[in-house]
């Protein structure tokens, strides 16, 4: 399409001006139709692919990018992490026990041996995240799953039998830039080998059906839960709400971010409750 402005640059009339305005308001009109045309046609195609569709609406509505920041260093960083835990621990230090009720059920002192029919279904229904410590693509280890899975099976088996998790695949690359120029805002995100998280979900069947087997995990949990999600939970929040405002009770709504928990949580701790609360061997934690 002619540019516009040509005409009126070399006439320099005002019949010139009058048709340059006239073929910039077409050119305008015509680039809005082509523009409405293809996001409704991206986001009619994308109607039954939930991740597409997000994918689509977050490209139209151009988020502004985040800004990185440089004037923290990993020191200020490590400092702010370990004064944040001794923080916690001395405002803690006068309260009372936590009261542990033991559960009388089997414990938890091994892992069941995982199979390669097991790998292979998990390589081909896990979503094909990379990180760049990973040494091959995960689409290609993906596609290679009925050669890789012997491997990643004895690498399971190895792991859950001595109770030893490889230290290789503890390395992770850690990338989250700040929103603001402060450490506090800051939540680190670990990524890690693919491998790795394999393993990690071998290992997490195996706590999830025992937890299951013996009604260990409370009916109102609902994160990390098959067929459990934040709406029912909300819906249950909701119920009981309603049934306390009839009765007459006063209530108290406490919101907890999780990943903030699990920042700055003592794993020394943490071992310990899971080792009382559902019955598991500790050491197989490790």
């Amino acid at each position: 399409m002619p540019n516009p402005d040509i005409g009126f640059r070399r006439l320099r009339t005002v019949e010139s001006q009058t048709a340059g305005q006239q073929q910039f308001d077409s050119q305008w009109q015509l680039y809005q139709r082509k523009f409405t045309s293809f996001w409704l046609d991206t986001v009619n195609l994308c109607e039954r692919n939930p991740r597409a569709l997000w994918w689509a609406v977050d490209s139209l509505l151009q988020p502004p990018p985040q800004r990185y920041s440089d004037k923290l260093s990993a020191e200020q960083f490590a400092r702010f992490f370990r004064e944040k835990v001794e923080s916690i621990r001395l405002s803690s230090t006068s309260a009372d026990s936590s009261v542990i009720a033991a559960r009388h059920v089997t414990p938890l002192s091994c892992f069941e041996p995982t199979t390669i029919t097991e790998v292979v279904k998990l390589l081909k229904t896990t979503p094909a995240k990379s990180c760049e410590l990973d040494p091959v693509p995960t689409w290609l280890l993906k596609h290679l799953a009925s050669v890789i899975a012997p491997t990643i099976c004895h690498l399971c088996n190895l792991s859950m039998k001595n109770g030893v998790f490889p230290a290789k695949l503890k390395q992770a690359r850690i990338q989250q830039p700040l929103k603001k120029s402060t450490v506090s805002s800051y939540r680190p995100i670990s990524n890690l080998p693919y491998i790795s998280k394999s393993i990690e979900c071998v290992v997490v069947s195996r706590l999830s059906h025992h937890m299951s087997t013996f009604n260990l995990l409370s009916a109102q949990q609902s994160g990390y839960r098959s067929f459990h999600s934040t709406e029912t939970a909300l819906l249950s929040v909701y119920y009981d709400l309603v049934c306390a405002v009839h009765s007459g009770k006063v209530s108290l709504i406490v919101l907890l971010d999780l990943s903030a928990a699990f920042d700055t949580v003592d794993h020394q701790i943490l071992l310990s409750v899971l080792e009382y609360r559902f019955s598991i061997d500790s050491t197989a934690l490790r």
